[in-house]
């Protein structure tokens, strides 16, 4: 559901569900998930109405400037009660839905995770220390391990930070109880 996923985004990466400001960067992010992960990401994302109905906010407090909402979305449709936002990956649109579900058409929903990248700053110069000849010549071929998990890297141009997203999908049919057991 919608807050164990922004449970997963804070405690497990760091950050918060993933918030979006412009077409150009829900673009970048999907296209590289999409790439990284093979699919489309069908996942939670941090647009909610859970404090105020009708009023949208990201999870993370940024400013709603920009959103990219399914034709007839949101829609409220369960009585009220659809108050928190995923990315469907069919359609790369936003639907709002009710925070408790799991799953949209069958699929089961993950979580799209933003956090700012950490900066690495040295804190001393390094020191140059003598070493040993090497003993045989590099291979020829280096052997370079395939990317299977990983942050995908988008830099904001508007503020110079790097943001690094995470597409986390729990097991398919465990909740967060039975994930944490």
């Amino acid at each position: 559901n919608w807050a164990d996923a922004e449970a997963t985004c804070v405690l497990q990466y760091g950050g918060h569900l993933a918030s979006f400001h412009s077409s150009s960067e829900y673009s970048a992010v999907m296209s590289g998930l999409e790439a990284l992960a093979g699919v489309r990401p069908d996942g939670w994302i941090g647009l909610n109405d859970i404090a105020q109905e009708g009023t949208f906010v990201w999870s993370d407090g940024g400013v709603v400037d920009w959103t990219n909402w399914n034709a007839g979305e949101p829609n409220n449709a369960a009585n009220g009660g659809e108050d928190c936002a995923f990315n469907f990956g069919d359609t790369n649109t936003v639907y709002d839905f009710e925070c408790t579900g799991s799953s949209f058409g069958g699929v089961y929903l993950g979580a799209l995770c933003k956090r700012a990248a950490p900066t690495i700053t040295p804190t001393a110069s390094p020191t140059a220390s003598p070493t040993a000849a090497p003993t045989s010549a590099p291979s020829a071929s280096p052997t370079v391990a395939p990317l299977t998990a990983g942050p995908f890297e988008l830099v904001d141009n508007t503020t110079s930070t790097t943001w690094e997203y995470y597409f986390h999908r729990a097991s398919l049919g465990m909740n967060w109880a039975d994930a944490e057991a």
